[in-house]
């Protein structure tokens, strides 16, 4: 259930026995990842995503709603992914996406990596 509940839910006599656990709902968004970088920010039309540690995989836009706007994914053939030094891992360091055709708003930018997935908040002017 929603973590803003569970108290509620942990007090109430019908629920005491049951083992409550809360999740986060919606999108939440990452903080403290200094490798990942959204820029400009706030933005007109483009925004870049750039990486200087992870591989970037997918790339999905979502709306304050939680919908899904726009996605982009990332595919590079396993023998150049093999091949890459370590400092140099994500194949597309930096990229642009073009967002000029979306309403004024805020958006939640979901990033995919090899290993997590980073959310992040971009504002369309």
């Amino acid at each position: 259930m929603p973590i803003g509940s569970v108290a509620a839910y942990k007090n109430a006599n019908t629920w005491k026995e049951f083992n409550i656990v809360g999740i986060e709902v919606g999108i939440v968004e990452t903080q403290g990842i200094a490798s990942l970088q959204l820029y400009p920010n706030p933005t007109n039309g483009e925004f870049r995503v750039s990486s200087s540690e992870f591989k970037i995989e997918n790339i999905e836009i979502f709306d304050v709603m939680g919908r899904k706007v726009q996605g982009f994914e990332f595919r590079v053939p396993s023998s150049e992914t093999l091949n890459l030094k370590p400092e140099t891992r994500n194949p597309k360091p930096e990229t642009t996406i073009n967002v000029s055709h979306l309403p004024t708003g805020i958006y939640f930018i979901r990033i995919q990596t090899e290993n997590d997935v980073i959310t992040q908040k971009i504002v369309k002017q």
